[in-house]
Protein backbone atom coordinates (compact mmCIF):
# COMPACT_ATOMS: atom_id res chain seq x y z
CA UNK A 1 0.00 0.00 0.00
CA UNK A 2 1.30 3.25 -0.91
CA UNK A 3 2.25 5.81 1.74
CA UNK A 4 0.09 8.53 2.96
CA UNK A 5 2.21 11.51 2.05
CA UNK A 6 -0.52 14.68 1.87
CA UNK A 7 -1.96 16.46 4.88
CA UNK A 8 -5.48 15.60 3.91
CA UNK A 9 -4.87 12.07 3.40
CA UNK A 10 -3.31 11.96 6.90
CA UNK A 11 -5.89 13.87 8.41
CA UNK A 12 -8.93 11.59 6.69
CA UNK A 13 -6.86 8.43 7.99
CA UNK A 14 -6.17 9.51 11.55
CA UNK A 15 -10.21 10.74 11.58
CA UNK A 16 -11.74 7.23 10.28
CA UNK A 17 -9.27 5.09 12.39
CA UNK A 18 -11.48 6.76 15.70
CA UNK A 19 -14.51 4.60 15.75
CA UNK A 20 -16.60 7.45 16.69
CA UNK A 21 -16.00 9.56 13.68
CA UNK A 22 -15.99 6.90 11.25
CA UNK A 23 -19.54 5.59 12.34
CA UNK A 24 -20.82 9.00 11.95
CA UNK A 25 -19.84 9.68 8.56
CA UNK A 26 -20.89 6.64 7.46
CA UNK A 27 -24.17 7.09 9.22
CA UNK A 28 -24.63 10.76 8.29
CA UNK A 29 -22.31 11.93 5.91
CA UNK A 30 -22.07 8.84 2.86
CA UNK A 31 -25.63 8.18 2.25
CA UNK A 32 -25.96 12.20 1.37
CA UNK A 33 -22.92 11.64 -0.84
CA UNK A 34 -24.18 8.66 -2.14
CA UNK A 35 -27.45 9.94 -2.75
CA UNK A 36 -26.19 13.45 -4.51
CA UNK A 37 -24.01 11.51 -6.90
CA UNK A 38 -26.53 9.18 -8.19
CA UNK A 39 -29.12 12.70 -8.62
CA UNK A 40 -26.00 14.11 -10.25
CA UNK A 41 -25.18 10.47 -12.35
CA UNK A 42 -29.12 10.30 -13.67
CA UNK A 43 -30.53 13.90 -14.17
CA UNK A 44 -30.00 13.95 -17.54
CA UNK A 45 -31.75 10.78 -18.36
CA UNK A 46 -35.45 10.65 -19.20
CA UNK A 47 -36.25 8.01 -16.90
CA UNK A 48 -34.90 9.98 -13.50
CA UNK A 49 -38.42 9.83 -12.23
CA UNK A 50 -38.53 6.50 -11.86
CA UNK A 51 -34.78 5.98 -10.28
CA UNK A 52 -35.92 8.74 -7.80
CA UNK A 53 -37.08 6.13 -5.27
CA UNK A 54 -33.87 4.52 -5.00
CA UNK A 55 -32.06 7.46 -5.11
CA UNK A 56 -34.11 9.11 -2.18
CA UNK A 57 -34.09 5.48 -0.51
CA UNK A 58 -30.27 6.24 0.00
CA UNK A 59 -31.55 8.56 2.73
CA UNK A 60 -33.47 6.68 5.34
CA UNK A 61 -30.53 5.77 7.82
CA UNK A 62 -30.13 9.57 8.32
CA UNK A 63 -32.01 11.78 10.73
CA UNK A 64 -35.38 12.86 8.60
CA UNK A 65 -34.38 16.44 9.06
CA UNK A 66 -31.45 15.94 7.13
CA UNK A 67 -32.98 13.97 4.43
CA UNK A 68 -35.56 16.26 3.91
CA UNK A 69 -33.43 19.05 4.04
CA UNK A 70 -31.39 17.54 1.02
CA UNK A 71 -34.85 16.30 -0.81
CA UNK A 72 -35.54 19.79 -0.72
CA UNK A 73 -32.25 21.19 -2.11
CA UNK A 74 -32.69 18.47 -4.72
CA UNK A 75 -35.85 19.46 -5.87
CA UNK A 76 -34.62 23.18 -5.89
CA UNK A 77 -31.82 22.07 -8.69
CA UNK A 78 -34.67 19.55 -10.22
CA UNK A 79 -36.91 21.68 -10.73
CA UNK A 80 -34.17 24.04 -13.43
CA UNK A 81 -32.97 20.54 -15.19
CA UNK A 82 -33.84 20.46 -18.92
CA UNK A 83 -35.10 16.54 -18.39
CA UNK A 84 -36.83 17.26 -14.84
CA UNK A 85 -39.32 14.46 -13.48
CA UNK A 86 -42.90 15.08 -13.15
CA UNK A 87 -44.33 16.56 -10.30
CA UNK A 88 -46.22 13.02 -10.31
CA UNK A 89 -42.91 11.42 -10.14
CA UNK A 90 -41.53 13.25 -7.16
CA UNK A 91 -44.53 12.74 -5.40
CA UNK A 92 -44.55 9.01 -5.69
CA UNK A 93 -40.93 8.77 -5.05
CA UNK A 94 -41.35 10.76 -1.59
CA UNK A 95 -44.33 9.24 -1.05
CA UNK A 96 -42.59 5.62 -1.33
CA UNK A 97 -40.01 6.16 0.69
CA UNK A 98 -40.72 8.62 3.36
CA UNK A 99 -44.81 7.95 3.67
CA UNK A 100 -44.88 10.58 7.07
CA UNK A 101 -43.76 13.42 5.82
CA UNK A 102 -44.60 13.55 1.93
CA UNK A 103 -46.98 15.99 1.73
CA UNK A 104 -44.81 18.68 3.55
CA UNK A 105 -42.04 18.00 1.25
CA UNK A 106 -44.11 18.04 -1.69
CA UNK A 107 -46.72 20.76 -1.47
CA UNK A 108 -44.19 23.53 -1.59
CA UNK A 109 -42.41 21.87 -4.60
CA UNK A 110 -45.46 21.33 -6.69
CA UNK A 111 -46.58 24.97 -6.72
CA UNK A 112 -43.48 26.22 -7.03
CA UNK A 113 -43.50 24.17 -10.13
CA UNK A 114 -46.69 24.81 -11.44
CA UNK A 115 -45.94 28.49 -10.45
CA UNK A 116 -42.93 28.15 -12.69
CA UNK A 117 -45.35 26.32 -15.36
CA UNK A 118 -48.51 29.07 -15.27
CA UNK A 119 -45.37 31.90 -15.40
CA UNK A 120 -43.40 30.03 -18.96
CA UNK A 121 -47.07 29.42 -20.49
CA UNK A 122 -47.69 33.15 -19.83
CA UNK A 123 -44.54 34.17 -21.40
CA UNK A 124 -45.06 31.77 -24.62
CA UNK A 125 -48.63 33.13 -24.64
CA UNK A 126 -47.49 36.66 -24.51
CA UNK A 127 -44.66 36.09 -27.89
CA UNK A 128 -47.27 34.46 -29.36
CA UNK A 129 -49.55 37.82 -29.13
CA UNK A 130 -47.38 40.06 -30.79
CA UNK A 131 -46.27 37.62 -33.51
CA UNK A 132 -49.76 37.66 -34.39
CA UNK A 133 -50.30 41.08 -34.35
CA UNK A 134 -46.97 41.88 -36.29
CA UNK A 135 -48.33 39.29 -39.30
CA UNK A 136 -51.95 41.16 -39.27
CA UNK A 137 -49.93 44.92 -38.77
CA UNK A 138 -47.83 43.74 -41.86
CA UNK A 139 -50.73 42.15 -44.05
CA UNK A 140 -53.30 45.42 -43.07
CA UNK A 141 -50.36 47.68 -44.51
CA UNK A 142 -50.02 45.44 -47.92
CA UNK A 143 -53.40 45.51 -48.41
CA UNK A 144 -53.88 49.07 -48.07
CA UNK A 145 -50.64 49.49 -50.60
CA UNK A 146 -51.58 46.85 -53.11
CA UNK A 147 -54.65 45.39 -52.46
CA UNK A 148 -55.52 41.58 -52.07
CA UNK A 149 -52.42 39.52 -51.40
CA UNK A 150 -52.71 36.06 -52.58
CA UNK A 151 -53.07 33.07 -50.07
CA UNK A 152 -49.54 31.79 -50.90
CA UNK A 153 -48.20 35.61 -49.85
CA UNK A 154 -50.05 35.67 -46.75
CA UNK A 155 -48.82 32.44 -45.76
CA UNK A 156 -45.28 33.29 -46.43
CA UNK A 157 -45.69 36.12 -44.48
CA UNK A 158 -47.11 34.41 -41.52
CA UNK A 159 -43.69 31.90 -41.21
CA UNK A 160 -41.45 34.93 -40.83
CA UNK A 161 -40.21 35.59 -37.44
CA UNK A 162 -41.00 38.63 -35.60
CA UNK A 163 -37.30 40.41 -36.34
CA UNK A 164 -38.52 39.32 -40.45
CA UNK A 165 -41.80 41.01 -40.31
CA UNK A 166 -40.18 43.90 -38.57
CA UNK A 167 -37.79 44.13 -41.29
CA UNK A 168 -40.46 43.57 -44.42
CA UNK A 169 -42.53 46.80 -42.15
CA UNK A 170 -39.11 48.66 -43.56
CA UNK A 171 -38.74 47.50 -46.82
CA UNK A 172 -42.41 47.67 -47.17
CA UNK A 173 -42.03 51.81 -47.62
CA UNK A 174 -39.76 50.70 -50.76
CA UNK A 175 -42.11 48.80 -52.57
CA UNK A 176 -43.66 50.04 -55.78
CA UNK A 177 -44.83 47.02 -56.68
CA UNK A 178 -46.38 43.64 -55.45
CA UNK A 179 -43.50 41.92 -57.29
CA UNK A 180 -41.18 43.86 -55.01
CA UNK A 181 -42.97 42.37 -52.11
CA UNK A 182 -42.82 38.88 -54.02
CA UNK A 183 -38.85 39.74 -54.74
CA UNK A 184 -38.13 40.60 -50.93
CA UNK A 185 -39.63 37.32 -50.03
CA UNK A 186 -37.90 34.97 -52.38
CA UNK A 187 -34.62 36.82 -51.70
CA UNK A 188 -35.35 35.78 -47.70
CA UNK A 189 -36.77 32.27 -48.34
CA UNK A 190 -33.09 31.91 -50.86
CA UNK A 191 -30.99 32.91 -47.96
CA UNK A 192 -32.72 30.51 -45.73
CA UNK A 193 -33.53 33.47 -43.30
CA UNK A 194 -37.32 33.02 -43.60
CA UNK A 195 -38.13 32.46 -40.12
Amino acid sequence: MPEITTPHDSFCKEMMARPEVAADFMANYLPLTRAGLLLLKYIYVDDLGTRLPGIFGELVVIPPEAALQFINLALSYLSKASHRPSVEDVRMAIQEVFPQDADKVIAPFALTWMEEGEQKGRQEGRQEGRQEEAVAFALRLLRKRFGEVSEETEAQIKSLSHEALEELGEALLGFASPEDLTAWLRARAGNGSAG
